[in-house]
């Protein structure tokens, strides 16, 4: 699937397995919308979206089953929604921006891990994080800001694969 530089908005579940998903970069950069409701799934096949929103129409769970999936820009989570990783399942981050969150209800759980790589701007203050959060410096340092002063409400890990050194530093 090449996705083009617009929004792609689907009601039911997604399965990336035995597909790839090229994600457009460009004017508009796309976006895929999760909307459904009654509990929908996305299984990620290590694909690497642009820009992932869960916006079910009513207040609902989207979860990432099967496999791994990767955001190179925005997270965004409407208002009252939950993103939740399954067990064993991780979703990496490397946003410039904060996750975008629609309001104090918004919530990323689960017992899988958000990974925020040193390239990304953090989770953000807002929203209720409650998944386990990896911290992943192998390709640089984590600069202040990228680790918000914000509660955690799983395991905080701070992670690097590199021979070289690397620091973390803790918003203040």
């Amino acid at each position: 699937i090449t996705s083009g530089t617009n929004t792609w908005t689907v009601s039911g579940n997604i399965d990336f397995t035995g597909g790839t998903y090229t994600a457009s970069q460009g004017a508009g950069e796309n976006l895929l919308v999760m909307n459904g409701t009654g509990g929908k799934t996305i299984t990620g096949n290590s694909q690497s979206l642009r820009n992932f929103s869960v916006d079910p129409t009513s207040s609902d769970t989207i979860t990432l089953t099967g496999s791994d999936l990767t955001v190179a820009r925005n997270i965004t989570i409407g208002s009252n929604d939950t993103l939740s990783i399954g067990s064993g399942r991780t979703i990496t981050y490397s946003g410039a921006t904060d996750i975008i969150w629609g309001n104090a209800s918004s919530t990323i759980s689960g017992s899988g891990k958000l990974t925020i790589t040193d390239a990304s701007s953090g989770p953000g203050i807002d929203g209720t994080l409650s998944t386990n959060v990896r911290f992943d410096a192998t390709n640089a340092s984590i600069v202040a800001g990228t680790i918000d002063a914000r509660t955690y409400g799983g395991t905080v890990e701070f992670f690097s694969n590199s021979t070289s050194s690397r620091t973390a530093t803790l918003a203040t």
